[in-house]
């Protein structure tokens, strides 16, 4: 026979409203050590709330929509893997969703609102539908994983860009390299942007011309990487290349495997995310580490505040970066010596 909540009161103790309250992450006047209690008879019997019920009466269904542009590559895994522990903890269910257009963005997020979802996460780019998005999301408690600065009335949440592309074009200036390409992502992504104007900033500071015939696009896949990575160094006299992610990088790595180049000899390499896998390569992959779980649970985090009204809507979280600094960036000032 199915348990019931008043199973669980009978058990308890205590009324049906106390462990609806319990259950619900809204122990408020409960005891730890009877919240304890009434949880260790949940997790004992197996019981499983009525959500249909509980979305009735509480007017929220506990389902949190996520729109994402990619579930695959391993940085965007681990943001979606912060915001499910977080939601889930929380006792949120997450719909995830993956759209590759502003369009697909548009639909999506109206298809979520139409199931009742107490709220929405977007990750990535939403090109001319963004003001759409905008009007179409308002009221409806929403968190922006990116800097748009046109939605401003959006909570939005990401890390210093800007900064810490800086921080790294800075310590490949400061290892000698003076002709620094670039293969960036689409330039569409205001991250791209930021990280763009990152790497102007450090360049202005070392009183180095910006050269746009250096910077080249990706499109933040390891394949898209290669055709720049040839032209970068064997049509011009870059002595580095600073990738905007790390799977361009490793596209540069699978480029001078091919043509017999070695790294950092040949030419210096650094990448930005420092996902799992830059470490292990060799050389280890000088890069900026970007908090991908912790950027995930944040959002959640800042999305459950709105939700239970402890947030405004409009705020604003900036995470920090850390440079990496390994094997993968040649020092140029001093014969021979090498990072790491």
């Amino acid at each position: 026979m199915k348990t019931t909540i008043k199973d669980i009161a009978k058990m308890a103790k205590v009324s049906t409203a106390t462990v609806s309250r319990v259950i619900n992450n809204n122990p408020e006047g409960v005891g730890q050590e009877l919240r304890n209690n009434i949880l260790k008879i949940v997790r004992e019997t197996g019981y499983k709330p009525n959500l249909l019920a509980r979305s009735m009466i509480t007017n929220k269904t506990h389902t949190i929509g996520l729109l994402s542009p990619d579930i695959v590559t391993p940085f965007y895994q681990y943001v979606i893997k912060g915001i499910n522990d977080c939601l889930q903890a929380a006792g949120y269910t997450m719909l995830l969703c993956n759209v590759e257009s502003g369009a697909a963005y548009r639909e999506q997020v109206e298809t979520m609102l139409a199931k009742g979802t107490d709220g929405i996460i977007l990750m990535g780019f939403f090109g001319e539908t963004s003001q759409t998005l905008a009007e179409i999301l308002t009221g409806v408690p929403v968190v922006l994983f990116d800097y748009v600065p046109r939605l401003e009335q959006i909570a939005q949440i990401n890390t210093n860009n800007r900064a810490s592309a800086r921080e790294l074009t800075s310590h490949l200036i400061e290892n000698g390299h003076r002709r620094i390409g670039c293969i960036m992502g689409p330039e569409q992504f205001d991250t791209v942007r930021e990280r763009l104007k990152g790497y102007q900033k450090a360049l202005e500071d070392a009183g180095i011309p910006y050269n746009p015939k250096i910077m080249l696009n990706g499109d933040f896949s390891t394949d898209s990487a290669l055709e720049p990575a040839a032209r970068l160094i064997t049509e011009t006299d870059v002595s580095a290349i600073f990738c905007f992610n790390d799977l361009m990088a490793y596209g540069v790595y699978k480029y001078c495997a091919q043509c017999g180049k070695r790294i950092p000899e040949d030419i210096s390499v650094a990448g930005f995310d420092d996902i799992p896998y830059s470490e292990l390569l060799n050389p280890p992959l000088t890069t900026v580490r970007q908090p991908g779980y912790r950027l995930g649970a944040e959002s959640a985090k800042m999305l459950l505040e709105q939700i239970n009204g402890t947030a405004e809507p409009r705020m604003k979280r900036i995470l920090s970066n850390t440079l990496m600094i390994r094997g993968s960036v040649k020092n140029i000032n001093n014969r021979g010596s090498v990072n790491g």
